[in-house]
């Protein structure tokens, strides 16, 4: 990285700690956008920067649609100066998940009262709920290269489906074909053929 993106990372950084009391929500893009380079490079300097002054408290992602005029997710970004930071919350950030806390509408989502209040309380706790919320160490994420992708911390994707493997290997008019000459025995849910007495 430049000397240049690096001062610009600090001197952010350093004009986000000179501020006074409070905390700061930015509400930016998140996911596959094509920035260019320079600019992805900028705001690494300023993320790990603020990572580095514990400036950053929480990253809410909420779900597409939400706003007029764009279908992209956006996430709230909760910063807050250290020194106003709530000591049990020093070192951490929240990540919450919330991009299926949403209602939707014919011409966009919505964010019922409901969900506003699970999402709030959930940052207010500063808990950890499974499939929704997650702290975050600051060696975790430096780990990860101070990479803030909601998902790559708190994944709420349901579990995979069963797979029927002999399906898939044989294809399903084979496995009809095969079952019906008995060479396969019938599998649960199928009928069995009636039986012919003689007479």
């Amino acid at each position: 990285m430049s000397a240049a993106l690096r001062a610009f990372g600090e001197r952010a950084g350093r004009r986000f700690s000179a501020r006074p009391a409070g905390s700061v929500r930015g509400l930016p893009t998140h996911g596959s956008t094509r920035a260019a380079e320079l600019i992805r490079q900028a705001l690494l300097a300023i993320r790990t920067e603020l990572l580095k002054k514990d400036g950053r408290e929480a990253v809410i992602g909420l779900a597409p649609y939400l706003f007029y005029g764009t279908g992209i997710p956006a996430c709230v970004l909760v910063l807050r100066p250290p020194d106003r930071k709530d000591s049990a919350r020093e070192g951490n950030v929240l990540f919450i998940n919330a991009d299926r806390e949403f209602h939707a509408e014919p011409a966009q989502n919505v964010l019922l009262p409901e969900h506003a209040e699970k999402i709030v309380s959930t940052f207010h706790a500063y808990a950890e709920v499974p499939g929704l919320s997650r702290i975050v160490t600051r060696e975790e994420l430096a780990a990860n290269d101070d990479n803030l992708n909601i998902r790559r911390y708190v994944d709420n994707m349901p579990p995979p489906e069963p797979q029927d493997v002999r399906a898939h290997l044989v294809g399903r008019r084979g496995l009809a074909t095969r079952r019906d000459s008995g060479q396969v025995p019938p599998g649960p849910g199928t009928p069995r053929p009636a039986l012919v007495r003689g007479g």
